[in-house]
C-alpha cells in the first residue's frame, strides 16, 4: 500500500514552518516469489460456446466477431458450438439456420481457425452438463474456454487466455466489462455499436463467473475427485475451488466485453450461486446516478399529470401546489 503525506514541521529555534511530502511505501505481506510453468501465446484455444433455443438470436452476432477475429486472421483456435435441445423438443430443427452458418464459415476458411457444431438434449443445461459431453471430444493437453453468446471475441483477450491457463497448474476466469441495458443508458436509437470502458456504459462484473478456460485434463480430474468425494458442485468455479488443488486465478479483463442480456436466476441454484445471480443482476440494469436520474424523471412526470389532472377537475389548491 502506498501513502503520501504532507507534513507541516516547526524549527524549534526559529519556530519557521517548513512543508514536507512524504512518500511512503507498505508491503502487504512478505514478498515472495513464485515460481510459474512457462507457457507460450502458441497454444490452440478451443472455445466451447453452448447455445439454446433462447440464444439464437445473439449467436449470430457472436458468428459475426469469431469469423472477423479469429477466421479471418487464421488465429490457432477451434469454435466448437454445442446446440442445447430440451428434452421434449419438436421434430423441427430451432438451430437449423445456425447449423448451416457454421457449415459455410468452415468451409469458408481453411486458414488454420476452425468451427463445428454438436448437439446435447437436455433439461438443465448447467456448464457441467455441457462440458461433460463435450470434453470428451478434446485430449488431456488441450486447452478450453467456455464462453457465452453475449462477449466481443479479441486477439488479445484471447492471448491472455493462453498466457493464464497453465497445464496442471492454473486456471482462470477472466472479470469481463458488462454494458449496462442500452434503453436505461442511452437516450436514443441507434445504439453505439462498439461497447466503450466508460463507467456510465458498464461496469466490470465481479459476480459472473460465466467464462472459464482450463486444460481438459485438469478439468476431468477434478471431475473425478468430485465423484469419489460426494460432495455438491454447482458450477466450475465450485468444481475448481473445492475438488482441485489448482490455482484459481480471478483477474479484470478489459478486453472481455460483454453486451447487455436480461440475467434469469434459476432458484433452483445452490444459496451461494443464486446471490451471486441476483447481486449481478441488480448490478448489471445503470449506474447508480443513472438509476437515480431515471427515478427522479419518473416522479417529475407522475407529479406533472397529477398537477394536469386536479386542474381540469378545478381543483381550488392547485394555484397553492403550483408554488409550492
Amino acid at each position: 500500500m502506498e501513502y503520501i503525506l504532507d507534513l507541516s514541521l516547526r524549527h524549534q529555534t526559529t519556530s519557521e514552518y517548513t512543508t514536507k511530502r512524504v512518500h511512503l511505501v507498505r508491503p502487504l505481506s512478505q514478498v515472495e516469489i513464485v515460481p510459474m510453468p512457462y507457457v507460450t501465446e502458441n497454444s490452440r484455444v478451443n472455445l466451447i460456446l453452448p447455445v439454446t433455443r433462447a440464444d439464437r438470436d445473439s449467436v449470430v452476432s457472436f458468428l459475426d466477431s469469431y469469423a472477423h477475429t479469429c477466421l479471418n486472421s487464421g488465429d490457432n483456435t477451434n469454435l466448437v458450438i454445442v446446440f442445447i435441445y430440451e428434452m421434449n423438443e419438436a421434430k423441427e430443427d430451432v438451430f437449423s439456420v445456425l447449423k448451416s452458418m457454421s457449415t459455410y464459415y468452415g468451409n469458408k476458411y481453411q486458414n488454420g481457425a476452425r468451427i463445428s457444431w454438436t448437439s446435447l438434449k437436455t433439461n438443465q443445461p448447467s456448464q457441467l452438463v455441457v462440458m461433460d459431453t463435450v470434453s470428451k471430444q478434446f485430449k488431456a493437453d488441450e486447452l478450453l474456454l467456455y464462453c457465452t453468446v453475449g462477449i466481443e471475441l479479441s486477439i488479445d483477450f484471447l492471448n491472455r487466455v493462453r498466457m493464464n491457463t497453465i497445464d496442471k497448474w492454473q486456471v482462470f476466469f477472466p472479470m469481463g466489462f458488462h454494458q449496462y441495458k442500452p434503453n436505461l443508458i442511452y437516450d436514443e436509437k441507434p445504439y453505439p455499436a462498439n461497447i466503450e470502458l466508460k463507467k456510465n456504459v458498464g461496469h466490470y462484473g465481479s459476480y459472473f463467473y460465466e467464462q472459464a478456460s482450463f486444460y481438459c485434463g485438469d478439468y476431468t480430474r477434478a471431475r473425478s475427485e468430485m465423484m469419489t468425494s460426494n460432495g455438491p458442485v454447482d458450477d466450475m468455479l465450485d468444481l475448481f475451488v473445492k475438488q482441485s488443488k489448482l490455482h484459481v486465478f480471478r483477474a479484470i479483463e478489459p478486453a472481455l466485453k460483454h453486451r447487455y442480456h436480461d440475467q434469469i436466476c434459476d432458484p433452483m441454484l445452490s444459496e451461494d450461486a443464486y446471490q451471486r445471480c441476483l447481486l449481478g443482476r441488480s448490478h448489471g440494469l445503470a449506474s447508480q446516478s443513472q438509476l437515480a436520474m431515471l427515478i427522479f424523471e419518473q416522479q417529475k412526470n407522475v407529479d406533472s399529470l397529477h398537477l394536469e389532472v386536479l386542474h381540469q377537475q378545478k381543483d381550488p389548491n392547485i394555484d397553492q401546489m403550483k408554488v409550492k
